[in-house]
């Protein structure tokens, strides 16, 4: 048995399990989804360690130009199209820039963090 099923069963009365085993996959298959999980809408983002770690990442940045570059890097201050890569340290395959080594990188095109969460609602 998993470490979080044990904690499920200690907290879901005997009586309610089947209900809220259903219920679990109901919540698995329309907000919790692999591909694109819609964590505005969960009711249990106060217990998600990946929801924890999406509100940790950079916020965006405007105004980046495109033509210069894929990618920005911040703490070098300096756009590029040929990343280098680095796994950090929950084991995830991140892109870094090529002169500083830092995963402070972002889209030119959208502005976004390149920086990959480590997905913790599965094992």
């Amino acid at each position: 048995m998993s470490f979080g099923c044990r904690q499920l069963k200690r907290i879901i009365p005997q009586a309610e399990w089947g209900e809220a085993h259903h219920l679990l996959i109901l919540h698995g298959r329309y907000t919790c989804t692999a591909r694109s999980p819609d964590c505005d809408t969960c009711p249990l983002t106060d217990f998600c360690t990946y929801y924890e770690r999406l509100q940790r990442l950079p916020d965006p940045i405007n105004g980046l130009d495109a033509s210069k570059g894929t990618y920005y890097c911040s703490t070098s201050d300096r756009y590029f199209d040929e990343p280098a890569y680095k796994t950090d340290r929950y084991g995830v395959r991140q892109i870094v820039c090529p002169v500083s080594g830092s995963m402070q990188v972002f889209h030119t095109k959208t502005g976004k963090t390149t920086k990959q969460v480590p997905d913790f609602r599965v094992n």
